[in-house]
């Protein structure tokens, strides 16, 4: 599965590069800017994913808002209430909620609130959300009704992170640059390219 919110042929384009021989080369190098970005915004990862399983947290009893650990948020699929701790079992006999009718959601940064009063317990697995969050790869030719594409600040921002990963590989003389799971060369989030630092800033969510 892709891990870039970057067009290679973008990337290409701004190197100045034809052909294919460093294509496999490029495309690491892309995923390496897309995970710099996901820790810079403080996530696990930027990247589409479907099927995300949760049990969110309140900070304490009658509240209720929480923040899902993953954005930005494209759908939800279920939201159930225990009000206790539960088992697979416990969540399976309960119906699900439904959206704009017992809850909202913010998209961009995955935050839910429940409506009418309702309110998210503190106790773990009490509550269960399965939903899809993350952007889809921009140059996926036909990405899932709904998704989200990638903003066009990350996308150019991507590309200029990549180009100086580019330029640091070739003047260190490395063979690979690792997309931050170990490997020969993790890139120094520190020394990003000041345009997704920027960006990323952008997307942090706030803690109140």
């Amino acid at each position: 599965m892709p891990q870039a919110l970057a067009k290679l042929d973008d990337l290409k384009a701004a190197l100045e590069l034809s052909g294919t021989d460093l294509d496999a080369l490029l495309t690491q190098l892309l995923e390496a800017a897309t995970a710099t970005a996901a820790r810079r915004v403080g996530l696990t990862s930027l990247v589409r994913e479907a099927d995300i399983i949760e049990y969110p947290r309140a900070r304490q009893y009658r509240v209720s808002i929480v923040s899902l650990a993953r954005y930005p948020v494209e759908s939800i699929s279920t939201l159930k209430l225990a009000g206790y701790t539960a088992d697979t079992d416990g969540f399976a006999a309960l119906d699900s909620l439904e959206v704009d009718r017992d809850f909202t959601f913010g998209r961009d940064y995955g935050g839910i609130e429940l409506l009418y009063g309702e309110t998210f317990s503190p106790a773990a697995r009490a509550n269960l959300v399965v939903y899809t969050a993350g952007y889809v790869d921009p140059s996926d030719p036909a990405p899932p009704a709904g998704a989200i594409q990638p903003p066009a600040d990350l996308q150019r921002a991507l590309i200029l992170e990549a180009t100086r990963l580019y330029n640091t590989r070739r003047d260190a003389g490395l063979d690979k640059v690792d997309a931050g799971k170990g490997g020969s060369h993790r890139p120094d989030d520190s020394g990003c390219h000041q345009a997704l630092a920027q960006v990323c800033q952008g997307l942090r969510r706030v803690s109140l």
